[in-house]
């Protein structure tokens, strides 16, 4: 009995130790935030941004989590609630576009911050001039009021 009871101490105070090490966003992941489809948007030219894990059906629909215009603005929807951003840098180190080459954006809006790394996995073919579609996917890091959220992305762009 006596050595049952000094296990289970010995498990709870493992536990506390283990609690308390883990990362602050492990933490904060159940007090995060949820992205979901961006409510107003236009059909215009840009890109639009799915989360890596949605279904084909809603890329079909256009039900994306962002779109960035071609101007540089755009909606992100965190929350049930579309929140306004803008491109505030746009960095593409290479202009000969190839696949497997891409670059990053910086967008920033109300209470928000985000990196977008991307990669572009299928372009045009050279030889047609009438195609301006690109495909990518890539990593957004976004920073919302103080909690921070990683989520795999696959998008499309052009016009």
């Amino acid at each position: 009995m006596k050595l049952t009871s000094t296990v289970c101490i010995a498990l709870i105070l493992v536990g506390f130790v283990l609690y308390g090490t883990l990362p602050t966003n492990a933490q904060t992941r159940s007090s995060g935030f949820k992205l979901g489809f961006v409510k107003s948007l236009d059909d215009g030219a840009g890109d639009w941004i799915w989360l890596a894990s949605t279904r084909k059906k809603d890329r079909v629909d256009r039900r994306v989590v962002a779109k960035i215009d071609a101007v540089g603005s755009g909606r992100i929807n965190i929350n049930g609630r579309d929140v306004h951003l803008r491109v505030t840098k746009d960095y593409l180190p290479d202009k000969n576009f190839k696949v497997g080459r891409g670059g990053y954006q910086i967008w920033k809006g109300n209470d928000l911050f985000a990196r977008f790394d991307y990669v572009f996995t299928w372009l045009c073919p050279p030889e047609n001039e009438n195609c301006e579609v690109y495909y990518f996917r890539g990593v957004l890091d976004i920073q919302y009021k103080g909690v921070r959220r990683r989520v795999k992305i696959v998008g499309t762009g052009g016009s």
